[in-house]
């Protein structure tokens, strides 16, 4: 146990935490005891295709904006096993195995780890693309299409200007040297037949 005098031990603890707490009323005494504990917090387990899988049932608690946040929620009411999700069991299984296959994830002792190639394709991914929002967005314009509160352009149209906008911007570059020689072999392959 340290003791400090009162201004100073409230001192330390603003640096320390961030904490903002009055003075307590030390009834004429000059200092406080303060006890500080050295812990280590434990990251979160990792996914597996199961946890994921259900996870993804809930992307809801991902989505930034309130309104696409409630309107999956409210999708959902009453659903069971649903609680603001996108797309179908199956779905949502197919994207989990397209990211093993294509080499973005990997299984290592039944938990889902990423790769090297899939950390840096999320480096240089654009954060619009990084979150579930713009997906739930697309959900909402599809259900007002269907019935008939929107135009079918207003998909295509909001599709559009995500893109234009994702090309206008300047990412960083990508290191090569985390794609796989499978998929450098087929992109000089592509660039061979398109020149």
């Amino acid at each position: 146990m340290v003791s400090f005098p009162v201004g100073q031990a409230f001192k330390h603890m603003n640096l320390w935490g961030q904490y903002l707490f009055k003075k307590p009323s030390l009834g004429g005494r000059k200092s406080v005891r303060v006890r500080a504990d050295t812990k280590e917090t434990k990251p979160p387990a990792r996914y597996t295709k199961a946890s994921l899988g259900k996870d993804m049932t809930r992307i809801a608690k991902y989505v930034e904006d309130p309104e696409v946040k409630a309107l999956l929620l409210a999708k959902d009411k009453g659903k069971k096993g649903e609680n603001g999700s996108i797309g179908t069991v199956a779905t949502r299984a197919a994207i989990i195995d397209k990211l093993e296959e294509h080499g973005y994830l990997e299984v290592t002792k039944k938990k889902l780890v990423s790769t090297p190639l899939g950390r840096e394709l999320y480096r240089v991914l654009p954060d619009q693309l990084k979150r579930p929002d713009m997906t739930a967005y697309w959900w909402a314009i599809q259900e007002d299409i269907k019935q008939g509160k929107a135009p079918w352009t207003q998909l295509t149209d909001s599709v559009l200007d995500m893109v234009k906008d994702v090309v206008r911007t300047d990412y960083p570059s990508v290191d090569l040297s985390v794609i796989p020689d499978r998929l450098k072999r087929k992109r000089s392959s592509s660039a061979q037949r398109v020149g």
